[in-house]
């Protein structure tokens, strides 16, 4: 209640829960004694430094009583179901009825209603271009970074996105500073709902997106000339299609290809489709590889990328511009191996959801992913022959992931096919292309000159399109394996 009346004494308006958070200072204070005692480290300094991550672990173990309610800290270090007050600086006008100039400012700490509501408050967006995440406190720009959601991510620390601002003293994003990314999108009707819902409404739509973060165009031409990176995650078997009206040249970009197929058109991975067709040198081509599902990467769950390129310091660069805090990355030279094993691994998941459908169980499952990790051992050394471990991530990991997961699109199309499904319908009931269904064609034509033994894969292709009974073709692919 103090708290309370101190704010309706020197502010002229009653506190909110949101105050809570000054008040609650010293207790985290306190929690913060406790962990360096516990710990025994004497070096403060050192440790906010060198030790943050483990720091900001113990705080989210935080659970305080106040008058106000609990304080405790989520994943993303802000009070569950609260947001985060802060101490600003506003004009004096905007919080007091005493006459006060609109040049008079005060130190006051606000809520983010209190913000919205105020005539003119830092760092909230103004008629003079502040973005938020900077504030004048004297001489100094300080930063609250509960508050830095529109700050350019490739610029120093004080820097943002908005026009030089004497007043509240921002300053702005360096010219050459790329501070967004191009997004080519089919439709103007998804871009007008993204910039107004911000997200997408046909996938994955409980992600938050950030329109002002993002170039939206239908245009391809417009998107690929402003980027000197290009992602590729279009389905192979509209790539070709996508790519038609393509005019500006791609051969001094570096394209990274987040697709798990094979462009059915000239039975080529997308590696080679790229050199082929668009001259892009093969050290501009990368490829990402899983273990990992789009799904639980907007969970924040934690994931694994592999970024392959010939080029490794391509790769690692790339690596550290798609990594976070729930997103870990290694790199890989090995660009034919790692995009041919994530096409094999769809073929094998479409196997796997057929045969969960048939009513086989864990036991077979793993007696299927056992034989098919030497399946895609047998055709990867075959068509490139180099040194590599099969058991590593880029290759068994996202075999596994793919085969097991609740969200692998191709272990749904196979479970869909083996219920009795035809292919037509099993698609057009997903709203979502199983890349495993045009590979396996492809595969079985490129095996065609290699001749390897591939039963899982000759029995997805045998189902899909010689329409064989998913439980014949079933009974005799459980009596091949071993």
């Amino acid at each position: 209640q103090d708290v309370l009346d101190y704010a309706l004494e020197e502010f002229g308006y009653s506190g909110s829960y949101d105050h809570v958070v000054s008040y609650a200072m010293p207790l985290i204070g306190k929690l913060l004694e406790s962990f360096f005692r516990v710990e025994d480290i004497p070096d403060v300094e050192g440790t906010f430094r060198d030790r943050y991550e483990v720091l900001r672990r113990a705080l989210v173990n935080i659970n305080a009583q106040t008058i106000f309610g609990p304080v405790q800290f989520n994943e993303y270090q802000r009070n569950n179901g609260r947001g985060a007050a802060g101490t600003q600086w506003l004009p004096k006008s905007s919080i007091s009825t005493d006459g006060a100039e609109q040049s008079e400012y005060v130190l006051a700490c606000v809520s983010p209603l209190d913000q919205a509501n105020a005539g003119m408050v830092i760092p909230s967006p103004s008629g003079l271009s502040c973005n938020p995440g900077s504030y004048l406190n004297g001489t100094l720009i300080e930063v609250e970074p509960a508050l830095l959601g529109t700050k350019c991510s490739g610029c120093p620390l004080n820097t943002y996105t908005s026009v030089e601002n004497s007043l509240m003293q921002c300053n702005a994003c360096p010219s050459e500073s790329q501070t967004n990314g191009g997004w080519l999108m089919r439709y103007e009707e998804t871009i007008a709902h993204i910039k107004r819902y911000g997200n997408n409404p046909n996938y994955i739509s409980a992600a938050e997106l950030f329109p002002e973060k993002l170039n939206l165009d239908s245009d391809i031409n417009a998107v690929v000339d402003a980027a000197d990176c290009i992602v590729l995650a279009v389905p192979s078997a509209f790539l070709s299609s996508t790519l038609e009206p393509l005019e500006v040249s791609l051969k001094n970009k570096f394209v990274v290809s987040a697709i798990k197929g094979i462009v059915p058109e000239k039975n080529t991975i997308i590696g080679d489709y790229l050199h082929d067709n668009y001259q892009i040198p093969y050290k501009n081509i990368g490829v990402i590889t899983g273990p990992c599902h789009a799904e639980e990467v907007a969970l924040e769950r934690l994931s694994y990328l592999t970024v392959a390129c010939e080029d490794v310091e391509k790769a690692q660069w790339f690596a550290e511009q798609i990594g976070c805090r729930y997103i870990k990355t290694n790199v890989s030279e090995d660009i034919y191996g790692t995009e041919i094993a994530a096409v094999l691994k769809n073929v094998i998941a479409i196997a796997s959801g057929v045969c969960h459908s048939l009513g086989y169980g864990d036991n077979f499952q793993a007696v299927l992913a056992s034989n098919a990790i030497r399946e895609i051992k047998r055709f990867v050394d075959a068509v490139h022959p180099i040194k590599r471990d099969i058991k590593e991530s880029a290759y068994l990991g996202d075999l596994l992931v793919t085969v097991y997961s609740q969200f692998s699109r191709n272990r749904t199309f196979g479970n869909m096919v083996g219920k009795g499904y035809s292919v037509k319908s099993a698609q057009l009931e997903m709203n979502m292309v199983a890349e495993g269904y045009y590979a396996v064609k492809c595969i079985k034509e490129i095996n065609e000159q290699y001749n390897i033994d591939m039963p899982i894969t000759n029995a997805v292709y045998h189902i899909l399109y010689e329409k064989i009974s998913p439980v014949i073709e079933m009974r005799l692919l459980s009596d091949n394996l071993n």
